[in-house]
């Protein structure tokens, strides 16, 4: 009897975490945002030109080719093979078409004839090869990146020396990034390093395989990473490395896996989630990151900007090319070593509110900032400072002196309110609040979420859109979810736009969850934050909870991989 219930007991247990394993995979599949990508398009015919390879290269690697991308009558100044623009490669994952720089490409063609500047897209045909999936391949794919770059570069042999490039950009997709890092541990002696010094990756797994299918696959991860550990600040001291990576909406590489933690600097590299990049702020799928519009736009922008004028070449420092990109990549911060101006003009109220410049050099805006205030029955300004606790922001309503420390400060209001930890759901009310900041401590682990519900009321008569903001301090993986308004009494005449009988309040529901561990609790002050940026004229009422379900979705987008071995192991 006894043995009986023991069995029926297993069994139940057997059920109950299949139950849950299931529960976790439609949580991991279905509970994430929608694709808000929006689509590339080609103005012109497409055309994918071979680049011719010698002989000795082909015979030494039959499967691999190189392309060149092109559009229209933009192919004819082609057909001999002469170039004039600033070259980039880009290098395919696994099992991936090097048609997939058509969305890079075809962009950056229409967007050069307005900057009167021209990127010239080369793509390699790895013959679609899982990668990805077996690791015995990657070192033939490495060696012929090594090949491409050389035969790229003899393609500008006839210019002048004056505007020949002399450096080939790499954009490298999920395991084309690895392959771009690979090229200077296996080049040897095969091809100068110098040539390349920046190196874009999409959705790629820079800190370990995805899964360690075989021992070539984690012998060339380990090579590789122990190399940029070594030689970051030697060898590679002229590279710049932007990684990208797409977020809750990648199931096929996890953000954390993009991570250069411990493999280079923030001096020369950047790791961002696409949902933190202005202008982009959505998550990508691990094949959208390729041809999401948004990010597209902004890395075109990125690569013209780095082009010299009047020339299709560049020659700016390492320095120069991180403030590009962090200019196109990371929010927008003013430069916190600039020296206090302690003056300040006198204006009427009639005029529009002039706030004189409080730095004496805010990188390169300088001048007066013109800030216009929306009609109301009260004016209403918010000052937030990112700065540490050793620097402040003033307001006074008198003359400032460099002998008076006592400033006087009128008509300030806010209040820090200590929330005490509960397992239990917590709701706030906020009646004409324009700015509430939440500080999350206790989320510190991948597995945490927290199920944010923001719900306005009374807002009618007022379009004015809210924001809400989730801020991780120790990884750039922001979160802006924007919730907008729409007023019952208004008429739209678009049939995707709500109904003008739909009753407002709204609901808009986000998920706090972490894509990349905390790795240093030395710095107990960064938690993770939740910013609300609201309508003053509305009431609204925010709820916070657990999610159960999220959170075995978490389990499984972390540890589902490693569910291959147990298996193994057990049978």
């Amino acid at each position: 009897m006894s043995l009986r219930i023991l069995n029926l007991i297993q069994c139940l247990i057997y059920f109950v975490i299949m139950i849950c394993f299931l529960i976790g995979l439609y949580g991991y599949f279905y509970r994430v945002d929608g694709n808000y990508c929006e689509m590339t398009y080609m103005y012109e015919y497409p055309d994918y030109r071979s680049i011719s390879i010698p002989n000795a290269i082909q015979l030494k690697y039959p499967r691999y080719q190189l392309y060149f991308y092109c559009e229209g009558i933009g192919c004819d100044i082609h057909r001999k093979q002469i170039f004039n623009g600033m070259p980039i490669l880009f290098i395919v994952g696994n099992a991936d078409s090097y048609r997939q720089v058509r969305s890079l490409a075809s962009i950056a063609y229409r967007m050069g004839q307005h900057y009167n500047k021209q990127l010239d897209y080369f793509s390699i045909d790895f013959n679609e090869e899982l990668s990805a999936l077996f690791g015995g391949v990657l070192k033939q794919q490495t060696e012929f990146v090594i090949h491409a770059i050389q035969i790229i570069l003899k393609l500008y042999q006839h210019q002048k020396s004056t505007v020949k490039p002399t450096h080939v950009i790499l954009v490298g997709n999920s395991v084309g990034g690895i392959l771009a890092r690979a090229i200077f541990v296996e080049s040897g002696n095969l091809f100068d390093q110098n040539t390349v010094k920046i190196i874009i990756t999409q959705a790629t797994p820079h800190q370990a395989p995805v899964i360690n299918y075989d021992s070539y696959l984690v012998d060339f991860y380990q090579n590789i990473n122990d190399y940029w550990k070594k030689e970051w600040n030697n060898t590679l001291k002229h590279i710049v490395l932007l990684s990208l990576a797409g977020g809750d909406r990648d199931h096929l590489v996890r953000s954390d896996l993009c991570s250069l933690h411990g493999l280079t600097d923030e001096i020369r590299s950047i790791d961002i989630l696409t949902t933190a990049i202005p202008q982009v702020w959505t998550s990508t799928d691990h094949r959208c990151i390729v041809w999401c519009r948004q990010l597209v736009l902004t890395t075109t922008r990125a690569l013209f900007e780095l082009i010299n004028s009047g020339t299709n070449n560049f020659n700016k420092t390492t320095i120069e090319i991180m403030n590009i990109f962090k200019h196109y990549f990371l929010p927008k911060l003013m430069d916190m070593n600039a020296d206090l101006i302690k003056s300040i003009k006198q204006i009427s109220l009639n005029n529009p509110v002039i706030l004189t410049k409080s730095m004496s050099e805010i990188k390169h805006f300088k001048g007066d900032y013109l800030i216009p205030l929306i009609k109301s029955n009260f004016d209403k300004i918010f000052i937030f400072s990112n700065m540490s606790r050793s620097y402040w922001i003033y307001l006074t309503n008198k003359p400032i002196t460099t002998d008076n420390d006592k400033w006087s400060i009128k008509d300030i209001t806010g209040w820090l309110l200590p929330i005490p930890p509960s397992y239990s759901s917590t709701t706030f009310h906020f009646n004409s609040t324009g700015y509430v900041k939440l500080f999350i401590p206790n989320l510190m682990y991948l597995w945490q979420v927290y199920t944010v519900q923001l719900e306005s009321l009374n807002c009618v008569g007022t379009n004015q859109p809210s924001l809400i903001h989730f801020h991780v301090p120790w990884s750039n993986e922001d979160i802006y979810n924007l919730v907008t308004l729409k007023d019952p009494s208004t008429t739209y005449l678009s049939s995707s736009s709500f109904s003008p009988l739909l009753s407002i309040p709204l609901i808009r529901k986000m998920h706090l969850k972490l894509q990349r561990p905390r790795l240093n609790f030395s710095n107990n002050n960064d938690y993770p934050s939740l910013e609300l940026f609201l309508n003053v004229q509305c009431t609204y009422t925010l709820t916070i909870n657990y999610s159960y379900l999220d959170i075995l979705a978490q389990l499984i987008r972390y540890y589902i991989f490693l569910l291959p071995s147990f298996l193994f192991s057990v049978l």
